[in-house]
């Protein structure tokens, strides 16, 4: 089955090809990418009581590696649906200043990039069945 436009946009990493030096671990749970002294958490669907574990096994993963940030994207499917918040609980910090926005909207998927907190660059992206 193909990826959905938002499930292109939120979990990206999953649908890139492999490159060179970085890795993907694809798990039921969420996507972990790992490359060039960051790592992204993707396409995150935990139960309400797997995150804090979660969260200790990215940090466990990665504590031998040169990595100085994680994000977790947190898009509209991730689950548990408050997860932005309980992220905060657990003392991870948003990203500062906003860089990208994503929405979608009558089958297209509208980017908006940011400099510095101002909106600089816009895109739009349809996607064929």
């Amino acid at each position: 089955m193909s990826p959905t436009p938002l499930e292109l946009a939120e979990d990206f990493t999953l649908y890139l090809p492999p490159r060179k030096g970085y890795l993907r671990e694809v798990t039921d749970e969420y996507v972990l990418t790992t490359g060039n002294m960051y790592a992204t958490v993707t396409r995150i669907r935990l139960g309400p009581r797997d995150l804090e574990r979660a969260v200790n096994d990215v940090r466990g993963r990665l504590a031998c590696k040169d990595i100085e940030t994680i994000t977790w994207w947190c898009g509209e499917n991730a689950t548990p649906r408050d997860l932005p918040e309980r992220l905060l609980a657990l003392g991870l910090t948003p990203d500062e200043p906003q860089l990208w926005e994503i929405a979608q909207e009558q089958g297209a998927v509208h980017y908006l990039a940011y400099l510095d907190g101002e909106p600089v660059a816009q895109a739009r992206a349809f996607f064929l069945d």
